[in-house]
């Protein structure tokens, strides 16, 4: 199983390409391989946070180690890695980036019918 949904960060002209997957390590391989990069030797992983250029990222999770926390977790690396290449060192950007990207996670989850416990 796979969903999946790319959604826009307008403010930063950037985007997130967000998949809930059976298997991250397959997943990881398969998108790099559609990219022609190099595979590099990956784990086992939750979850995942990557990206090849500055303006995408992908967030790929594990569908049977869903929870709110790992979502998170994952949104928090998005943030660091945007920040960093923004420049961004105020907190309010940050947790504005933190509340908007929930948000869109949150609506496609529930356009889905996800539940997390």
């Amino acid at each position: 199983m796979q969903l999946s949904k790319t959604f826009k960060i307008p403010m930063y002209f950037s985007k997130i390409n967000f998949r809930i997957v059976d298997n991250v390590k397959e997943s990881i391989i398969k998108i790099y391989n559609s990219n022609n990069i190099e595979k590099e030797n990956f784990g086992e992983y939750r979850g995942i946070v990557f990206n090849f250029d500055i303006d995408k990222f992908y967030i790929l999770l594990a569908k049977e180690h869903l929870t709110h926390g790992l979502i998170a977790h994952e949104i928090q690396h998005v943030i660091f890695d945007l920040c960093e290449i923004n420049s961004l060192k105020e907190t309010e950007a940050q947790a504005f980036l933190a509340e908007y990207i929930h948000t869109e996670i949150y609506k496609f989850l529930n356009s889905k019918n996800i539940k997390i416990a």
